[in-house]
């Protein structure tokens, strides 16, 4: 996304961030047995994601396209160099996919998890053939 530039990074995190609190705001109104098994621990890689990756938008070369919405200037600053932006880049990305990879969930809730949707699934499917 670091190539889109920061006007796009800006919103697309904007409305990835609205889809949360959709999902968020989904989950708290179904009824306990049907939520989503979500363990924050696993998830927490993501905000620091994003936010790192704005950061390093902001302060990369790539201004996006247009860079300005709603009256807004969403302009890169510029600040790191050639090349600099690709190196910090890759740095970030190595330390997030590594973090992410070390905070999955374990395979067992996985497994239960997967078979919970698929019993749910197998349910409604017979039901809608009734």
């Amino acid at each position: 996304m670091y190539f889109a530039g920061f006007s796009t990074v800006f919103w697309l995190e904007v409305l990835i961030v609205l889809g949360f609190i959709a999902f968020a705001i989904y989950q708290v109104r179904l009824p306990a047995a049907r939520r989503t098994i979500i363990d924050p621990r696993a998830a927490l890689w993501v905000l620091p994601w994003l936010g790192g990756l704005l950061l390093l938008s902001w302060l990369g070369r790539y201004n996006g396209s247009p860079p300005t919405i709603f009256g807004i200037t969403m302009a890169a600053r510029n600040i790191l160099p050639n090349w600099w932006d690709l190196v910090a880049i890759a740095a970030f990305s190595l330390v997030i996919y590594y973090w992410a990879v070390h905070s999955t969930l374990p395979h067992q809730r996985i497994t239960a998890a997967v078979d919970d949707v698929e019993t749910e699934a197998s349910i409604e499917l017979q039901e809608s053939l009734v």
